[in-house]
């Protein structure tokens, strides 16, 4: 707590000023429409920017009508996808294009009492940071460039997998992926659901708990989490697996958990199983690993049962600058 800086009383004041302004451009895509199962891009040509993709995010206006009659219900007004917050610096000299592929219906962006809704988007903006350096900064970083030297980025990848149609047991064993280029598995998110394709539009989003009793996520031979959950949905006894749910955010974002959902919600809405397998032996490092799920239901899995499976993982890629190559390691 104490330390010899707090005795240097003759050291001046000191302002970092390598960064002289922060300020957001909006770029909008090529076509005007968006509609369902349509591909949008959005393209930044300019290269000699200087991009904080961590603090950009996607703004996207719209409208909530009936298929039925086009009739209007509501207006919508988003501030949405973090989806670069992971590599935090600057990312210099290159032509940056986002592409987002809209799915071919609404099921999981509409939450309604009735089933005839759809979501018609009429703006949609990619609000992008520039940096502006001071002229020190500036010297230091076409330097760095004109070096030829690479840039290793580090970030998170999701992987989605899923089981179509599960036996009608009370116990599985899944195998999800084997792979020799599988980066460190950091999380593994699972999730079913049952009978989706009969479900009305308003429900096609929530998961079912199935009367699950235990999982167990498997890398090679080590396992986790290591001890049996026990859990019992049907008298109420959930509390680890909201436990694990809960702290996901503090471990994932680095911050104070704040869950969306309360006990009630998770159980109703979105009983979900969040495995932190982030800490890892060394033989899991490196060569082949099998990932498989375990898991164990208090009665026979319902037909039409689906099992869903979203892995989190460390990628690593090297971009150089001057060549704008790009390799994954």
């Amino acid at each position: 707590m104490y330390s010899a800086e707090m005795l240097n009383i003759s050291d001046g004041v000191h302002f970092d000023e390598s960064i002289t302004k922060i300020e957001y451009h909006s770029y909008s895509p090529f076509l005007s429409t968006f509609n369902n199962s349509d591909e949008i891009r959005i393209c930044i040509q300019n290269q000699n920017l200087n991009i904080l993709t961590c603090e950009s995010f996607l703004y996207i206006e719209g409208t909530v009508k009936k298929v039925s009659d086009n009739t209007l219900s509501a207006t919508a007004k988003l501030r949405i996808l973090g989806f670069a917050e992971d590599y935090t610096k600057i990312i210099p000299n290159v032509k940056h294009e986002l592409i987002l592929n809209r799915a071919r219906n609404d099921l999981n962006s509409i939450i309604s009492p009735t089933d005839d809704m759809k979501f018609e988007i009429t703006k949609l903006q990619w609000h992008v940071p520039h940096v502006q350096l001071q002229d020190e900064q500036k010297l230091l970083l076409y330097k760095f460039i004109n070096s030829g030297k690479s840039i290793k980025m580090s970030f998170r990848s999701w992987d989605m997998y899923e089981y179509p149609v599960l036996p009608t047991t009370t116990h599985q064993v899944w195998a999800v992926k084997s792979s020799t280029r599988l980066e460190k598995a950091r999380y593994v998110i699972f999730a079913l659901q049952t009978n989706r394709r009969n479900l009305k539009e308003k429900d096609a989003s929530r998961f079912d708990h199935c009367n699950l009793t235990d999982i167990k996520v498997f890398l090679n031979s080590d396992v986790y989490p290591y001890s049996d959950l026990n859990i019992d949905f049907q008298n109420n006894r959930f509390a680890i697996l909201y436990d694990m749910y809960s702290k996901f955010q503090e471990s994932y974002y680095k911050t104070n958990s704040q869950p969306l959902l309360t006990p009630a919600q998770f159980k109703e809405i979105a009983p979900i199983a969040l495995i932190n397998c982030s800490h890892q032996m060394d033989e899991i490092k490196i060569g082949p690993v099998d990932l498989k799920i375990e898991f164990k239901c208090k009665s026979n899995i319902k037909p039409n049962t689906s099992a869903y499976c979203l892995i989190l993982h460390d990628r690593i890629v090297e971009y150089n600058p001057l060549t704008n190559d790009v390799k994954r390691l």
